[in-house]
């Protein structure tokens, strides 16, 4: 369609026509002769005039409309200086680029031109990350809520300087909201650092990717032992020194590893432990980036990628109990529930200057700094990239290179303008750097995953909805 037609996407379902509507960030249903017409099968003319009424209806309660975004610029780049000045509203300082597991799809461990960075037994000195706390206070003005998160390699391998930073930052950020928070292998918990945790209220994520089977594999210490049987007991001591406050302050985190058949991997909550504990767990994919073989192929995981959608589905529409659901399954329950709410109704339409969503203001949100003192967007972000580097702790933000990062969609303006995923994308500059360039081949293969999960999201949605109206007829006549 031309950019002068409707701004919408259609799709069907098995029992109906719908389009999604750009501009209302809306689903709306639609005969099939609406929606043959918006789809470009058949001409505006060959409409009955029943069918010329329902579009001319819509098009009075403002859907159906053409605009696209006149100037392709994300909404804070005009605001970058006093945001950045600010507003920063987390430090993540990297304590260390040392750790003593050798994981199978650790970033930093050497895969190629995939690598973000090597291992090394870098650690962070006192005065960087003393420079990176006073360098956050005064960037965080406007924050009544602050978190100071510790990342590695494995964070507890420079203990000393955690310890010295957190009584640093209790006295220096008096009068704010202060958390603290750190990802931690597990291995390395000993009870002094157990009780520098609880008496500091610290949240802690464990990184346990399933049964010693399962972990075993893909999370080996350097002499090639598996790491589960130490993360696992350290687990359980923590979860006691925390008492009953354990479920606000102890979390895991698991990744799958598309090769293992996801079952196997939750047969870790068969253990009697989370019998008694329930554990705040999150779930993720391993990045396919980081695998030996990028696009593994197994039947196992789609198989049960097929079955738990299912269940996921059937939860919605009121079909499965809760307690049938695993971890993941929840997670992308409660994600479905907000979406349909959030695709009911009508929004404003598109403003004249805008950016798909994605990127966030880097440093802004998750200020990450490395061990000399260098900074970068986030922790997820390739550290040998010159061009991720938003200047020092010592000198400052490069804003240039922040207003650069904010509007990738620079690399493919009339792409994002007509793209019906303008509103929801998800592509961040992750996802295009490549050796210190951004890559537009990268950026239009991420752009076609973005838009097939969005596609993927409004059928669900849709149909969700059809079985709910079909079941309230069925049930109230």
């Amino acid at each position: 369609m031309s950019s002068s037609a409707p701004f919408v996407h259609c799709f069907k379902t098995i029992n109906g026509f719908y389009f999604y509507d750009v501009n209302k960030d809306t689903i709306v249903s639609v005969d099939e002769a609406v929606f043959n017409w918006l789809n470009g099968d058949i001409p505006y003319d060959s409409l009955d005039d029943r069918a010329r009424v329902r579009v001319e209806r819509m098009k009075a309660k403002g859907l159906l409309s053409d605009k696209r975004v006149k100037v392709l610029q994300h909404v804070d780049t005009k605001n970058i200086h006093y945001k950045l000045e600010n507003q920063v509203e987390m430090l993540i300082l990297q304590v260390t680029q040392a750790c003593n597991l050798t994981c199978s799809y650790c970033p930093y461990a050497y895969k190629g031109d995939k690598v973000s960075r090597s291992h090394s037994n870098k650690m962070m000195s006192w005065e960087v990350a003393k420079q990176a706390i006073d360098f956050y206070y005064a960037h965080c003005g406007d924050m009544n809520e602050t978190c100071l998160t510790f990342y590695g390699g494995e964070p507890f391998l420079n203990f000393p300087v955690i310890r010295k930073s957190v009584e640093y930052a209790r006295e220096l950020f008096q009068g704010k909201g202060l958390l603290f928070q750190v990802t931690t292998n597990g291995t390395v918990v000993t009870d002094e650092v157990i009780d520098f945790l609880v008496s500091n209220r610290f949240d802690v994520m464990f990184s346990i990717d399933g049964p010693a089977s399962i972990h075993d594999v893909n999370r080996k210490m350097k002499t090639g032992a598996g790491s589960f049987d130490l993360a696992f007991a350290n687990l359980k001591k923590l979860v006691n020194a925390y008492g009953e406050a354990y479920k606000e302050h102890v979390s895991m985190n698991m990744v799958l590893n598309p090769e293992n058949d996801p079952a196997d991997v939750f047969r870790l909550f068969d253990d009697p432990f989370f019998h008694t504990y329930s554990i705040q767990s999150y779930i993720h994919v391993a990045d396919r980036d980081m695998l030996e073989d990028p696009f593994p192929d197994s039947v196992a995981f789609r198989d049960y990628l097929t079955t738990r959608g299912t269940y996921q589905l059937y939860n919605l529409l009121g079909m499965v109990s809760e307690n049938k659901l695993n971890e993941l399954d929840r997670k992308n329950v409660f994600k479905y529930q907000r979406k349909i709410e959030d695709y009911h109704g009508l929004k404003q339409d598109l403003p004249e200057e805008a950016a798909p969503s994605g990127p966030c203001i880097p440093g802004k949100k998750r200020l990450f700094v490395d061990t000399e003192g260098y900074m970068y967007p986030c922790e997820r972000v390739n550290e040998l990239s010159e061009m991720l580097r938003l200047g020092s702790v010592f000198d400052g933000f490069d804003e240039e290179k922040v207003s650069n990062i904010l509007n990738v969609c620079d690399l493919t303006p009339e792409k994002c303008r007509n793209c019906f995923a303008f509103r929801h994308c998800s592509i961040c500059i992750k996802a295009v750097e490549y050796k210190d360039t951004l890559s537009v081949e990268l950026r239009n293969r991420h752009c076609e995953q973005a838009k097939a999960s969005m596609e993927r999201d409004l059928r669900i949605c849709a149909l969700v909805k059809e079985y709910r109206q079909i079941y309230s007829e069925e049930n109230h006549g």
